[in-house]
């Protein structure tokens, strides 16, 4: 019995020697120090002492989801605080004054971000290591991703501008307990990445304080504001030089004669093409948003212009091809013709070797009836493009410009 324990004895002695030779570098050493009887749950500070944190943001990427009014940014936080339990004598530790811990090593603030967008709204943070100093001083990197909610203006797009709002304060300490200080530099851009529809024009952070009618104490939080701007060219190219031709197609069918069909043909193109914009439109812009893009109220204008357009078509088209024995009523004739509007748009119908050879034949007065309508849907034709012309200026006034 007594050689077994002698054995037992030995073995745990070779044991212990052989752990301690695996394990014994200054490194670990320090690390099971500090960390002994270290809570990661508790504050490291007294009651009555507040722990500063110093906050700052790195961003690498910012875009602006249109569909779900929200701003998807990855960044680093820049987190640091003063942790007493982690205070140590580099002269003990053969001179080291750091030391690298995993995340979940030590305490770290439960930094949230208020206006998050995703379902879990704590975990924001990669698993990144900490940077303890001897000195106490803790530095947390970790690169983050949210998801925000953002309060979209898209009264002019594409050629808007938004602002958005990253909110980060803490979930359950108050002002007296996590203290929220503005880091020297709070919004870095050095390590932004290009995106290729938005520029940043605009950054700025600021620290708040406020009390919520859940608790007595007040809380702080920080709040990263950015400015985007949109690149256009690609939807200028496909939503506002469109508009363009839309209007020639609208204006040049007043132009064309007066018992062209191509009239219907050309206004009818131009509502295809403006229901497929509008169409598109749809599918890209939120339908619920604050206020309808400018742009796609011009579309939406037009296309009752271009129905009220192939209504007059149609009139003109019918009275200029219709072979009738009816003279003009003389009002219209006093009001339209033989006076300063006719002479105005000069819609004076010249006689055809058709018209002479009736008048031979003794029908000179159905052929007197049939130029006077056609002269009528001429004058129509022209005043209809000059009310349209101003009213495409006056659209274009106050949609585009």
């Amino acid at each position: 019995m007594k050689v077994i324990v002698l054995l037992c004895c030995a073995f745990a002695v070779a044991f212990g020697a052989s752990n301690s030779l695996w394990n014994d570098t200054d490194l670990d050493t320090l690390k099971t120090t500090v960390l002994k009887d270290y809570d990661v749950h508790v504050r490291p500070n007294n009651y009555k002492t507040a722990t500063d944190l110093w906050v700052g943001m790195s961003v690498l990427h910012m875009e602006i989801i249109e569909a779900t009014s929200t701003l998807e940014t990855h960044a680093w936080i820049r987190m640091n605080w003063t942790d007493i339990k982690m205070k140590w004598d580099p002269a003990k530790f053969n001179g080291i004054s750091n030391l690298r811990l995993s995340a979940d090593d030590v305490w770290q603030p439960d930094l949230t971000v208020y206006n998050s967008a995703e379902d879990k709204i704590v975990d924001h943070y990669a698993k990144t290591n900490k940077i303890a100093y001897n000195t106490g001083s803790v530095l947390w990197v970790p690169t983050s991703k949210f998801k925000t909610y953002c309060s979209l203006d898209l009264k002019m797009w594409p050629f808007d501008q938004q602002k958005c709002d990253i909110k980060l304060g803490s979930w359950t300490y108050d002002a007296y307990q996590l203290k929220l200080v503005l880091a020297d530099s709070p919004i870095e851009l050095e390590h932004y990445y290009k995106n290729l529809e938005w520029v940043v024009v605009e950054s700025s952070a600021k620290h708040n304080s406020r009390k919520y009618d859940c608790c007595p104490e007040p809380y702080e939080d920080i709040t990263f504001s950015f400015t985007l701007k949109r690149r256009a060219p690609m939807y200028k190219a496909i939503a506002v030089i469109p508009t363009v031709a839309i209007v020639f197609m609208v204006l040049i069918a007043f132009w064309l004669p007066p018992d062209a069909g191509e009239k219907l043909i050309l206004n009818g193109f131009a509502c295809v093409l403006v229901c497929i914009l509008l169409i598109y439109f749809t599918q890209l812009l939120p339908v619920m948003s604050a206020a309808s893009p400018l742009i796609v109220s011009f579309y939406s204008q037009t296309l009752y212009l271009l129905a009220a357009s192939l209504i007059i078509s149609a009139f003109v088209i019918n009275i200029s091809r219709k072979k009738t024995q009816t003279a003009l009523p003389s009002f219209i004739k006093t009001v339209f013709l033989d006076n300063f509007i006719e002479t105005i748009f000069s819609c004076k119908v010249k006689s055809t070797g058709k018209a002479e050879s009736t008048v031979e034949d003794g029908n000179a007065g159905s052929d007197n009836a049939t130029q006077d309508w056609i002269r009528f849907a001429v004058i129509i034709d022209r005043i209809a493009f000059v009310v349209y012309v101003i009213i495409f200026i006056c659209m274009g006034f106050f949609h585009l410009v």
